[in-house]
């Protein structure tokens, strides 16, 4: 009667399993209820079966391993330790040798079961980090292959472009044009200045030469933000705040091409403002990173729209480009750093720079 107890309580320790139903965990649940049903109907005059019994616990265990990891192996271990001991106690108390093999055997599983996980947590690091280098590999093909068509393109149509401007301009200023035909060259002039600026900003995302990375001192850089904020047309839309948390003094970065992350994004902020808006722009660092955040009380950005904005050519204005933050992303991974958005519809918007201290200090 009491080995019936001990057998139905284990089964319904196995049947309440909190796991998803799925074929891997029916396997190692079905194995374990098997091989413990057997254990408990076998007589204690058959140590021959019960050696075997115990041996078979070791496949569900190294199972729960490869398709688990380091967590698999460890529970799936301690699940049979549990089940396993009542069992013990039942059939070996006074027979000292098998009580010892058993309780050795407890002791393995839990061994194995730790050094099976570890192994296949530690094959699946490595697996994942080749992949993430042949991931990158391609990515870095792709880009090396994107700027040299975005370098030959632009080449191509600014040669056209410029003599078309040429052209225009000697127009305008060699022939006497009426009134009501300037307006004509006024949308021409401004569609040949949009058309120039397009082509700069497609070939800013996609060149692939070596940036001009020196040394900066941060408070003179941060100085010379503040300026270029001041010489923005809407920059009395809001208060901007310059908040510097780290006792880091120089960075290794191209100053030039950083300030056009940070044009990108005090102008997206102010258009996200509408009157007495505020923008903090903040500097801190760990031990890993130095991070540079710049947040604004704007309109904010819908939680479905976050995961397109850096894409090319995506915009949520009316009139945007898409391009601005596409190309601040190029810029910051061009230093080895990474950008990220938080926002919140009518809270406002704040984009993280993580740049690895290794590279810019």
């Amino acid at each position: 009667m009491k080995d019936k107890r001990i057998l139905k309580s284990a089964l319904n320790y196995l049947s309440n399993l909190p796991a998803k139903l799925n074929a891997k965990n029916i396997i190692i649940i079905l194995s374990i209820a098997i091989i413990t049903i057997f254990h408990y109907i076998t007589p204690a005059p058959n140590p021959l079966f019960h050696g075997i019994y115990r041996r078979l616990y070791y496949l569900p265990i190294i199972l729960g391993a490869v398709n688990y990891g380091l967590r698999g192996g460890i529970i799936t271990s301690l699940i049979i330790s549990i089940i396993y001991i009542p069992h013990i106690m039942e059939k070996w108390d006074k027979i000292p040798l098998q009580m010892f093999e058993a309780v050795f055997e407890i002791f393995l599983y839990n061994i194995v079961g730790y050094i099976t996980g570890l192994l296949v947590e530690k094959q699946r690091k490595e697996q994942n980090e080749k992949e993430r280098l042949f991931n990158r590999l391609k990515k870095l093909e792709k880009k090396s292959i994107i700027g040299e068509m975005a370098s030959v393109i632009t080449h191509e149509l600014k040669t056209p472009l410029a003599s078309i401007s040429g052209a225009v301009e000697i127009i305008e200023n060699e022939m006497t044009i009426p009134k009501n035909k300037k307006k004509i060259f006024d949308i021409l002039n401004k569609e040949l200045a949009r058309i120039n600026y397009l082509i700069n900003k497609t070939f800013t995302l996609f060149k692939t030469e070596r940036f001009n990375k020196i040394k900066v001192d941060l408070q003179s850089y941060i100085r010379e933000l503040k300026t270029l904020y001041s010489l923005l047309p809407e920059k009395h839309i809001a208060v901007i705040k310059f908040s510097i948390k780290t006792k880091i003094n120089n960075l290794y970065i191209d100053p030039d091409m950083f300030k056009g992350v940070f044009i990108n994004l005090f102008n997206n902020a102010l258009q996200a403002i509408k009157n007495n808006g505020e923008i903090e722009l903040q500097v801190l660092n760990d031990n890993n990173y130095l991070y540079i955040s710049i947040k604004d009380n704007g309109h904010g950005i819908k939680s479905s729209e976050i995961k397109d904005i850096f894409n090319p050519f995506y915009s949520t204005k009316q009139k945007g480009l898409g391009l601005g933050l596409a190309i601040v992303k190029r810029i910051v991974e061009l230093h080895n750093g990474k950008i990220e958005c938080i926002s919140r519809i009518d809270k406002g918007t704040k984009f993280i720079i993580k740049l690895p201290l290794e590279e810019v200090t």
